[in-house]
């Protein structure tokens, strides 16, 4: 097997950096070294305008060589590939949730329905996303296998905690279907302070000031710098509206820091019982929810032990395996 040539195409990262999918491969990497010859491209361009789709397609059709993987995000590389040889990891069906009328169709024909038919398989990252893609988009449940994403960083042990210090909140995301503006209002009578990874959105920056929220900004941390910040925080808010699978969730976790998340998506399937879910949608159960969660300590406990046990799911060497048995069934 070593000597089977798998190909890996991804996305050129953001100045800013990127946060998800670049990370998840990273991760099982080396392990799929130890059994194939892998060499991995980032597409020269951004998907910004069709010609640098165009030019990115081109980039792909001559780069590909043995199995080609499309690892998220850039679908649409698929086009001139051989379908025998292709497969895409769709990540989310954010694109339809975010669009309507004939910018949807567009996006649900060009993102999905022709990546579909040029690949012989999809991988997408949790149940949730699965059942959009075999619903919002009619791929036949026996083409998507899940393999969840990989934890990217090493757990450690909980650290001590000190009842007599001003809270500290943790969001990692500014995306709009990260929710921070329902977030500001949760938090507008609490006592705490606010970081937030990522560059806000003129619109969420205001309703932060709307609520006097104390907030710190923080853009282009490194993995470690952003790995200091969940130490350094009290809990991990993650009241999304939408998520492919949650990254931040289980980092949390790892960490030993209690997690306060949403029961919709993907979010209940990848937290398990180590997090208390609420209604996104609903403030006061964001506000309550987060009150618990910094105050009964007896809860944070079980949050962090049920975490420990949870990201035991999620371990980088046997999500490799998984990518590693689907390569061996298409050769």
């Amino acid at each position: 097997m070593k000597n089977t040539k798998i190909t890996w195409f991804a996305r050129k990262p953001l100045p800013e950096g990127n946060y998800s999918v670049e990370n998840v491969f990273k991760t099982v990497r080396p392990y799929i070294e130890l059994k194939f010859s892998l060499k991995v491209y980032n597409v020269p361009f951004h998907t910004i305008g069709l010609w640098r789709r165009i030019l990115n397609i081109f980039y792909g059709l001559y780069k590909s060589d043995g199995i080609v993987h499309i690892v998220g995000d850039i679908h649409y590389v698929s086009y001139f590939l051989s379908k025998k040889k292709t497969v895409i990891t769709m990540l989310d069906c954010v694109l339809l949730h975010r669009s309507s009328g004939i910018k949807c169709f567009f996006y649900k024909l060009f993102w999905y329905k022709l990546p579909n038919y040029k690949s012989i398989h999809i991988t997408t990252i949790s149940q949730s996303v699965k059942m959009e893609l075999i619903k919002k988009c009619g791929i036949a449940p026996d083409k998507i296998s899940v393999i969840y994403c990989p934890l990217t960083i090493k757990s450690i042990k909980p650290k001590f905690e000190d009842n007599n210090k001003k809270f500290k909140l943790l969001q990692i995301g500014t995306t709009e279907n990260k929710n921070i503006s329902r977030l500001a209002k949760a938090i507008r009578n609490l006592d705490c302070t606010l970081t937030i990874i990522g560059r806000l959105y003129t619109s969420d920056r205001l309703e932060l000031l709307r609520y006097s929220i104390k907030y710190v900004e923080k853009v282009g941390l490194s993995s470690a710098e952003i790995g200091l910040e969940y130490l350094n925080s009290d809990l991990v808010v993650f009241c999304s509206t939408y998520e492919g699978f949650g990254l931040p969730i289980i980092e949390a976790q790892a960490y030993g820091v209690p997690v306060v998340t949403s029961n919709i998506s993907s979010m209940p399937e990848i937290a398990g019982d180590g997090a208390i879910v609420v209604d996104p949608f609903k403030v006061d159960e964001i506000t309550k929810a987060i009150v618990s969660g910094l105050t009964d300590f007896d809860l944070r406990k079980l949050m962090i032990k049920n975490g420990f046990n949870n990201i035991k799911r999620f371990n980088p060497e046997k999500i490799a395996n998984q990518y590693a048995d689907l390569y061996k069934k298409l050769i």
